[in-house]
């Protein structure tokens, strides 16, 4: 099933923009209007939306859609942005595009254009995203999503995709249960041996389902697999690759038509909710009121990783893995570890533990795969059966 457009309108004069929109009705799109400035940035920041139609003459004060534009460099959120000028407002709109705005159109041509370019601004935003996601995402998930980017045969993309949709998955759970409230369960499901796919989104969908507010990274990945029919469907072609059952050319010529719209969705939601981020801790200071950090950040395909720093007022450990969320870092550990190899960074996922999963003691070492390699690699820290909670 296609992934129907999210656009969000924001105008003041709500009849008017209800009647324009029915110029975009082929377009099969969802349209949800406000009508001003603060309520489109509340929208944006609770929603992933493809296009915002933005109207510049409406609150807050004068010129509102100029302050929705302001607010959205600030906050480095990726949206592309079409505005509607009116009369008398050329000055206005030239702002909006230094701003950021990706295009116009003009409110007397609007019947005729904005179908038009409503299709161009979101290709024109968004496919050289989908085309560059490996460079900005997580590590986790742009190192697979580089290997679907970098095949050409249509049997090797079918794998490829598989494996990063397993990717984002066994992303979304580790950040899930980074939370205190949630680690609890890890000892439930991942007493499994080496933990598959599908055990990594039944424990996503629990950890996600679990009475606990979502924080605004765990609601962005979570939109990007929303879908639950065809993640069922990708964890069971994932299955049958990885037992050597290759579909035939009719049938991976069908799962392509379906999961590459999939992936190009994810990638767009991602870049666009995906907002923390997943930093090494390599140093810490004190300047007597916070702690500066020192670190690098873990996003991208490059294992050299680019340096971050930051501040926060309570003490982190040193060479440990956070997940950074607004103000609060999450300790992502033993799940997901990084660590320094000469000038470049290996980052490990869990994938089980060493001994006789019917008689765990809580001393047994987790073993863990490379995301880069995709082969088992010994952490330089050992983490035990006891850290995902099992009894000693």
């Amino acid at each position: 099933m296609a992934t129907r457009l999210r656009i969000l309108w924001a105008d003041d004069q709500k009849q008017t923009a209800e009647a324009l929109s029915q110029k975009l009705r082929d377009l099969d799109a969802r349209v949800k209007f406000c009508t001003d400035g603060s309520s489109a940035l509340d929208e944006l920041s609770r929603g992933y939306f493809d296009l915002l139609i933005l109207d510049l003459s409406m609150p807050p004060d004068r010129w509102g859609g100029l302050f929705v534009l302001e607010q959205l460099a600030s906050r480095a959120l990726r949206i592309p942005v079409l505005v509607l000028s009116g009369e008398g407002t050329q000055t206005e709109t030239i702002k909006a595009l230094r701003l950021g705005a990706h295009d116009y159109v003009t409110k007397d041509r609007a019947d005729e254009e904005l179908r038009g370019t409503v299709e161009k601004t979101i290709k024109e935003y968004w496919s050289p995203i989908c085309k560059s996601g490996d460079l900005f995402l997580p590590a986790p998930i742009a190192v697979p999503l580089a290997a679907y980017l970098s095949e050409e045969s249509d049997s090797s993309r079918l794998r490829r995709i598989t494996e990063y949709f397993e990717s984002v998955v066994r992303f979304s759970a580790v950040i899930l249960a980074s939370s205190a409230e949630r680690k609890p369960m890890l000892k439930e499901l991942l007493g499994l041996g080496s933990p598959s796919f599908g055990t990594w989104d039944e424990l996503r969908r629990r950890l996600q389902g679990m009475n606990v507010p979502l924080q605004p990274s765990e609601k962005g990945i979570s939109y990007a697999l929303e879908d639950g029919m065809m993640i069922e469907q990708i964890v069971g072609v994932r299955n049958d690759l990885v037992h050597g059952r290759e579909p035939s050319f009719a049938a991976c010529e069908g799962y392509l038509k379906k999961f590459i719209p999939a992936l190009e969705q994810s990638v767009k939601v991602l870049s666009q909710r995906l907002v923390g981020q997943l930093v090494h801790v390599s140093w810490l200071g004190h300047d007597g009121v916070d702690f500066e950090i020192i670190g690098r950040e873990i996003s991208g395909k490059d294992p050299a990783f680019r340096a971050f720093k930051g501040i926060y007022p309570s003490r982190l450990v040193t060479k440990r893995t956070y997940w950074r969320d607004g103000d609060e870092y999450r300790n992502v550990e033993p799940l997901l570890l990084t660590q320094a190899t000469g000038n470049t960074w290996q980052v490990l996922i869990f994938d089980g533990f060493k001994g006789d999963r019917s008689s765990i003691r809580g001393d047994e070492d987790l073993q863990y795969v490379e995301i880069l390699s995709r082969r088992r690699q010994e952490p330089a820290n050992r983490y035990f059966t006891k850290d995902l909670g099992f009894p000693q």
